[in-house]
């Protein structure tokens, strides 16, 4: 459910992972899931960014499926 939301994309930083989620939000409840997250869970939070309207993005599923092949558990 939540793998639309997973992207493989430059880190914005060397020490952080590749794959993040990015949580497409509306300006109806933007900012009281920003102020939730940055209350609750600090650690998670890497910033915004705007996207165009009409930007989808495209989960990396080859990639997941080649990280994931022989996995157990």
């Amino acid at each position: 459910m939540l793998w639309p939301l997973v992207h493989d994309e430059e880190p914005l930083h060397p020490t952080l992972p590749r794959l993040r989620y990015q949580l497409p939000l509306t300006s109806v409840n933007q900012r009281a899931v920003v102020d939730a997250v940055r209350q609750y869970v600090p650690q998670l939070w890497l910033g915004e960014s705007q996207r165009e309207r009409v930007h989808l993005g495209k989960p990396d599923i080859k990639g997941h499926r080649e990280r994931t092949r022989n996995h157990t558990g």
